[in-house]
């Protein structure tokens, strides 16, 4: 119920965004970058504002990637995102590929031509101690490698640019070989140390 009544009302919000909103998300995703392998336009873009990330398309590829990473509330990893937009200590970036849709077209999940089908988002150090920057989120929806690769080339790239060559991530579900394996596009991995729970 609740993820229903988010879905209800980030549809009323969009409504409400306007031609003016509209047009700042067609240059958002238009500012694209050429990839030789992609067969066309391959887009990135790092999340900023409320009006973009409450967008269906958006919100539910989060929310899917927060379910499938194992995160028990959803709903709560979309608020908080959605809650620190703006906020420089968080990168949040989405990758597209172009559907062939034509633009203007609203389909749910497409819009504009492009199909977003690619989050990570990293964090910078809140506080003293932390140890490193971290990847919080990051998951693809069957999209192809070519994409999964820049969006990780995106976020390192915003990491470099905020003074740290390395990020942390937990992994409490899969072996650190699987892991490591599947996170080999963001750049190279390695086990460093452990996790210790206690229960009581």
């Amino acid at each position: 119920m609740v993820i229903a009544l988010y879905h209800q009302l980030s549809i009323m919000l969009c409504r409400h965004i306007g031609d003016q909103a509209a047009a700042e998300w067609r240059d958002k995703v238009s500012s694209v970058s050429d990839d030789p392998g992609s067969g066309g336009k391959l887009n990135v873009i790092r999340i900023r504002e409320r009006a973009t990330i409450v967008r269906p398309e958006i919100a539910q590829l989060i929310m899917r990637g927060a379910r499938k990473c194992g995160l028990p509330q959803p709903a709560a990893v979309l608020a908080e995102l959605v809650r620190d937009v703006e906020s420089h200590a968080q990168g949040l970036f989405v990758g597209f590929q172009p559907t062939g849709i034509k633009p203007g077209m609203f389909h749910g999940i497409t819009h504009d031509g492009q199909h977003p089908c690619v989050v990570a988002c990293g964090f910078l150090p809140a506080n003293a101690f932390w140890l490193a920057a971290s990847v919080g989120l990051a998951y693809s929806d069957r999209a192809p490698r070519h994409v999964v690769a820049a969006v990780g080339a995106r976020l390192r790239e915003w990491l470099r640019r905020c003074g740290h060559d390395h990020a942390v991530v937990l992994n409490l579900f899969h072996t650190d070989r699987s892991y490591i394996r599947g996170l080999a596009h963001f750049g190279f991995g390695e086990r460093i140390g452990g996790v210790i729970r206690f229960s009581f």
